[in-house]
């Protein structure tokens, strides 16, 4: 009884330690292919499996070759711990050989699926070049498509935020809303005071011409970029005001902007308990100038004339004006250049009285005082 125990006992280990040796040499013998051919040790293993397989490796692991050497050897390829076959392995070596194996196996599986992968893109892309070609081209789209539109969100972000950090719809107002940091011109004509600055009055109004016709002629953001032209971008560029001429501008349309501006008047002008003294516009020679400029037929009107040319709201939150619109208050006219929803109040261009000359200043959306023209017709029918 106990003889056939041990005789059971020694077939199983002697079964088990045949089987584990197949193991090795098969391991070895597929790392030797994958040696020379990368990614062929995966059919090798699969070959070994098979009846004529398992014949085969039971002869190389018979004890007669125990000795000999094994497939990964032969091509001299290193081992980190070569594996020994033994006769006969304890149930805990045998385990441990076991797990230390079927690792390997998924390793060697996971790196025969990557390197199979690999080489079938390679094998399309070469008989394909064609689409890889077009996919590159895709991509390279749609990456520039994307750079393009962070350029452009960056740049309207830059571009709509007005001088004292507000965000204004239409156009940009620079530092004229402080149009006391600009020097107001006093006998000293535009055309002297432009040459100060190494330019001239031609080369001005090609500037003026030039923003115009960016901002698009004849139409309500041409009229805003005329207006801006001699207030804000002249104080901005040159650190230049206008002066404020009584009666300046009526009686004939003035194309672009006049190098006499700012001179000295032959006969001082006398109104409202006060002396005019130099060259320029006043209020509604001002707006018609812009107009004109803007790309519309446009003749010279008292400021009483203009609510005849759009609609007229109170000025008031209920209304919100558009860059071009214009501000009238009984005996004064004002242009529209910005809006700051957001802080409700406009950036309004104008040729004031007294000491301010022409300039850009803010107003608030709620100024009861005053009438908001709408003048929307107006730029739609092309002034008509």
């Amino acid at each position: 009884m106990h003889q056939n125990d041990n005789t059971e006992n020694s077939s199983t280990s002697n079964s088990k330690s045949s089987a584990l040796k197949n193991k090795v040499v098969a391991e070895e013998a597929a790392a030797a292919a994958n040696a020379v051919a990368p990614g062929s040790g995966a059919i090798v293993k699969k070959v070994l499996k098979t009846p004529a397989g398992q014949d085969a490796l039971n002869q190389i692991a018979s004890p007669k070759r125990a000795n000999s050497m094994v497939p990964g050897q032969m091509v001299g390829i290193p081992r980190k711990e070569p594996i020994e076959a033994k006769e006969n392995l304890t149930d805990s070596e045998s385990e441990t050989l076991e797990n230390n194996l079927e690792e390997d196996d998924n390793d060697t599986e996971a790196t025969d699926f990557k390197g199979n992968v690999n080489s079938k893109i390679l094998d399309f892309i070469t008989k394909h070049p064609h689409v890889a070609i077009a996919i590159g081209g895709f991509l390279a789209a749609v990456l520039f498509s994307f750079v393009i539109l962070i350029i452009l969100a960056c740049f309207m972000s830059i571009n709509s935020e007005g001088s004292d950090g507000g965000s204004f719809n239409g156009s940009k107002v620079g530092n004229a809303t402080s149009t006391e940091t600009c020097s107001q011109l006093s006998g000293k004509s535009l055309s002297e005071a432009l040459s100060e600055h190494n330019t001239t009055i031609d080369a001005f109004n090609n500037n003026i011409k030039s923003k115009i016709e960016n901002a698009g002629l004849k139409t309500r953001e041409g009229v805003v970029a005329a207006a801006l032209s001699i207030t804000s971008d002249l104080c901005e560029e040159y650190k230049i005001r206008l002066p404020y001429e009584w009666g300046g501008g009526h009686g004939s349309k003035i194309s672009l902007a006049s190098g006499q501006w700012g001179s000295k008047l032959a006969s001082p002008i006398y109104a409202n308990d006060r002396s005019y003294n130099y060259s320029g516009l006043d209020c509604s020679g001002f707006v018609s100038w812009a107009i004109y400029n803007g790309g519309y037929d446009f003749s010279v009107e008292g400021s009483d004339s203009f609510p005849n040319y759009g609609t007229t709201h109170p000025m008031t939150s209920s209304f919100i004006a558009k860059p071009g619109d214009l501000v009238f208050h009984p005996g004064h006219i004002m242009i529209i250049v910005g809006v700051d929803e957001g802080a409700k109040q406009y950036k309004v261009a104008e040729a004031a009285g007294a000491d301010e000359g022409m300039r850009v200043r803010t107003m608030s959306f709620d100024s009861d005082s005053n009438q908001i023209i709408d003048m929307t017709d107006f730029y739609s029918r092309g002034g008509a």
